[in-house]
């Protein structure tokens, strides 16, 4: 009996490790900045609404793209190194957007192996031109990698067949400027309209 459970722990044993290695991901993401836009949320920071490029490439069989979800995290660092190392400077969820969520695709978008699709979206980061002192995610000005992550929905027709598959983005360098213009950042403000009479 002692000898059947010794057996069995090394089966399981030999399963971890042999199942510790994640499966590569089939898809490769790269991130271009196409625009960028200032606005300034206190005296000493700003908001940093930057457009991005997302480019999707397939690089396993051939599947079917229903749904790119938007950037979930954001990730700085200040060397190519460290964010190769998964050391980054701001590590930011992205929970909040002001422009409308993105629809599912009209229709699946097929993607052959070594076929590619592109998307727009946007991220969002707060801008100090010195950080010293302040609390929370904050990017200073100057040079930076970054990198983005977000979530690929494929499958055929059965939508109970659908599987995510998180994607990570090649890291990019990126010139971060605290501008000397920027207007007041907008404020979701509450709904003043009075409300009809019961």
């Amino acid at each position: 009996m002692k000898r059947a459970i010794r057996i069995a722990m090394v089966a399981i044993l030999a399963a971890s490790i042999t199942g510790a290695k994640p499966k590569p991901s089939p898809l490769r993401f790269t991130i271009q900045i196409r625009s960028e836009e200032h606005c300034q949320l206190s005296l000493v920071t700003q908001g940093l609404t930057l457009q991005l490029r997302l480019r999707i490439v397939n690089l396993g069989d051939s599947l079917e793209v229903q749904v790119v979800g938007r950037p979930g995290e954001v990730f700085v660092g200040k060397t190519f190194n460290e964010m190769k190392r998964g050391i980054y400077e701001v590590r930011s969820p992205q929970g909040e957007y002001f422009d409308p969520q993105l629809p599912p695709n009209k229709t699946a978008i097929h993607l052959e192996q070594g076929g590619s699709f592109e998307t727009t979206q946007s991220i969002g980061l707060t801008v100090a031109q010195q950080s010293a002192g302040l609390s929370g995610e904050i990017v200073e000005a100057g040079s930076h990698y970054l990198q983005v992550r977000t979530g690929v929905t494929v499958g055929g027709t059965n939508a109970l067949t659908w599987r995510s598959i998180p994607v990570l983005s090649e890291p990019i360098l990126m010139k971060v400027e605290y501008s000397s213009d920027a207007a007041p950042c907008p404020r979701n403000e509450p709904d003043s309209t009075p409300s009809a009479p019961h």
